[in-house]
């Protein structure tokens, strides 16, 4: 057996994962290129549309070149965040991940046990800084990393309540 042992700073944990992003998607300056057009022509119509609007609105005209400018911005940046969701998922394919992973989830007053056909992981409640309800999923931020836990994971909401009581328990007694 090899053993390693390093003291790893934050931004030393956080850096490689985006070395490693780079290596597996690549195609970014497209869609930086589109995104900008996107906003740019956006921007622009809002421009255009406020000085015949003018006439009509007087002062408040410039609401819809500031309006042109938000909406340029959202439209850009949502563009911009699907092709790099897309692009990173296409270079995982190619990598060699599989479409689905079926996952197991387990917890109890000690932590929670995460395992796939390819990864496992053990947490103890003491290392989840962050325990968070979204709309689909239950999130824990440990150190560097997240987990995304599928309420759908749950087969009764029984389930998932007991889930949140252990983990919230859990995670006061951290």
């Amino acid at each position: 057996m090899i053993e390693a042992e390093a003291d790893i700073a934050l931004g030393e944990a956080i850096r490689p994962a985006v070395e490693a992003y780079r290596r597996v998607y690549s195609g970014g300056w497209v869609a930086v290129i589109v995104a900008s057009l996107i906003f740019a022509a956006v921007s622009i119509a809002g421009t255009f549309l406020a000085v015949p609007l003018e006439r009509n609105f007087g002062q408040w005209s410039g609401i819809f070149s500031i309006l042109g400018f938000i909406l340029g911005a959202v439209l850009a940046i949502s563009f911009y965040n699907r092709v790099q969701l897309g692009g990173f998922l296409k270079g995982l394919r190619r990598l060699g991940s599989p479409d689905f992973l079926a996952t197991r989830f387990r917890f109890d007053e000690t932590g929670l046990e995460i395992d796939t056909d390819r990864v496992s992981y053990r947490l103890p409640w003491t290392a989840v800084q962050l325990f968070l309800p979204s709309p689909k999923h239950w999130l824990l931020q440990a150190d560097t990393t997240t987990f995304a836990i599928p309420r759908r994971a749950f087969a009764q909401p029984e389930d998932e309540q007991a889930f949140a009581e252990v983990a919230k328990k859990g995670l006061a007694e951290a």
